[in-house]
């Protein structure tokens, strides 16, 4: 007989229990909120670059927090543009 569910976390081989999705959520956002604003949508995790005026929003996804992680790392952070000073009246 196969038993498909059971009461618990998973563990790793050395017994540390697994986080949970929500629990990986709060840490990823504890982590890269400040650039990134981060989902999970059941089989993805997605972080997006916040809206802002003059720049261009990022997106990173990954099936794993891992990987998301990884990519975020290696991200470019979004830097504002440059733009050049006005002209003087006098030339």
């Amino acid at each position: 007989m196969r038993i498909t569910r059971h009461e618990g976390l998973h563990q790793d081989l050395t017994g540390q229990a697994w986080e949970t999705e929500h629990e990986t959520l709060a840490r990823l956002r504890a982590r890269w909120g400040h650039r990134w604003h981060i989902v999970y949508t059941g089989r993805t995790w997605i972080a997006t670059t916040y809206h802002r005026p003059g720049h261009c929003t990022q997106v990173e996804s990954a099936p794993t927090p891992g990987q998301l992680e990884e990519q975020l790392t290696r991200a470019l952070a979004p830097r504002a543009p440059v733009v050049p000073p006005p002209r003087s009246a006098g030339g």
